[in-house]
């Protein structure tokens, strides 16, 4: 009788709970599993992130890990990763001195200023000049005016220049700079000269400027206002040569639609007549991303007439996020941007983007890896990545306005 009472109540139970218990067992058996392979393989339990939000993906490195390889992590990640990876490996391989930079010295002068940054081993080799090449010299100083914080140029052995900052000042912090330029050549811009962190002996700043009393004045100020013991901590910066004074043709934000949609009739002749307004709708997305949209005019250049370029970038900001609609911004009036541009920005986007493969985690990893000091927090890159998506959806609504032929073009 107990045996019949049992098997009663058993399938009672069995038939009342049974997809329940079958979810039951099932889940079980991949939580087995899952935790086998991040017990025997934990690198591939991190290959495998791609569900965690941007929060966790973050807080997942904040302590480094001993099984962590960063050229393994780019093998994982996007296109866009691993095509900006490439200039980063091998700029560890010039800070490692495995490569004779005589044979870099000769291919990479022989190109333009715009090319060496376009060229992965040209620019990290700017960029490793930038960071251990000896300071020969000063050559200009902006002082302390205009709450400024003399910023000041250099030129080292080879005769090539940089631009020195060092402490924040009225708005501008020179850490921003060394965020907007990961930026811009992450996502394959190629429009800031590159930025390394480098520290400078106050010392031998006055040695070299012992001949040029205001110069040696100003570094005493310098000094006292900046330094930390015999060093300044800054930025330094590549020297453009021959850049232009630029000024854009509408606003950035706050822009006239009228205005530019007369442009944007325009269009065809005023390319023709302006190449470099081809380059145009680029700086202006990139100057969205790290809200810098000063009035036409300020800040702007160009270079051997042939591309707009980004210069002092200082004031680059991600503490915040406004539309495009509500700040009317100027190139979701002009619908015109070159399709690179474009799917660049696609490819670092949007729900279907695993997080480790959105903008905000590829540059918090880059600041982690060679820019340790710099404080680019969760919030930043949730920003970030949400301006990376507001420009998409604006470029999306020009496309079905206007058709994908007539918004995208080719340089």
């Amino acid at each position: 009788i107990n045996k019949k009472i049992n098997k009663r109540i058993y399938n009672t139970i069995f038939s009342k709970y049974r997809i329940k218990i079958v979810c039951i067992i099932v889940i079980c058996l991949f939580l087995l599993y899952y935790l086998a392979g991040y017990i025997w393989n934990p690198t591939l339990h991190y290959k495998k992130k791609g569900s965690l939000g941007i929060d966790e993906f973050i807080e997942e490195f904040k302590e480094p890990r001993k099984w962590y390889n960063y050229r393994e992590w780019s093998k994982s990640v996007s296109v866009v990763w691993k095509r900006a990876s490439r200039m980063y490996n091998r700029y560890d391989d010039f800070l490692e001195e495995s490569h004779d930079n005589r044979n870099y010295e000769d291919y990479c002068n022989s190109m333009s200023q715009l090319q060496q940054i376009a060229d992965y081993e040209c620019h990290a080799f700017w960029k490793y000049k930038l960071k251990t090449n000896p300071i020969m010299g000063i050559n200009k100083m902006l002082g302390f005016e205009q709450n400024r914080r003399n910023a000041f140029r250099v030129f080292f052995n080879d005769g090539t220049q940089g631009w020195f900052k060092t402490c924040p000042g009225d708005g501008e912090d020179p850490r921003g700079e060394v965020i907007a330029q990961h930026i811009d050549h992450i996502l394959g811009f190629h429009h800031l000269a590159p930025v390394v962190r480098r520290n400078i002996s106050v010392s031998h700043l006055e040695k070299i400027s012992d001949s040029n009393p205001p110069y040696r004045k100003l570094i005493s100020r310098t000094d006292y206002v900046c330094s930390d013991g015999d060093e300044l901590n800054g930025v330094m910066i590549g020297w453009w040569d021959d850049v232009l004074v630029n000024k854009s043709p509408f606003e950035k934000k706050k822009a006239d639609l009228e205005k530019v949609l007369t442009f944007r009739r325009r269009w065809d002749i005023e390319i023709e007549r302006d190449p470099t307004l081809l380059t145009l709708p680029k700086n202006h997305a990139f100057m969205y991303l790290v809200d810098i949209l000063q009035h036409p005019g300020h800040n702007e250049f160009k270079i051997n007439k042939t591309a707009v370029i980004g210069i002092d970038v200082d004031r680059a900001n991600f503490q915040s996020i406004q539309s495009p609609k509500k700040l009317k911004l100027g190139l979701c009036m002009l619908c015109k941007i070159d399709r690179n541009t474009y799917y660049s920005l696609k490819s670092v986007s949007g729900t279907q983007t695993p997080e480790e493969n959105k903008l905000g985690a590829i540059v918090t990893k880059v600041l982690k890896q060679y820019d340790s000091t710099i404080i680019f927090d969760r919030e930043n890159a949730k920003n970030l990545n949400e301006r990376v998506n507001q420009l998409v959806k604006c470029i999306n609504n020009c496309i079905s306005k206007y058709g994908e032929d007539d918004v995208l073009y080719d340089t």
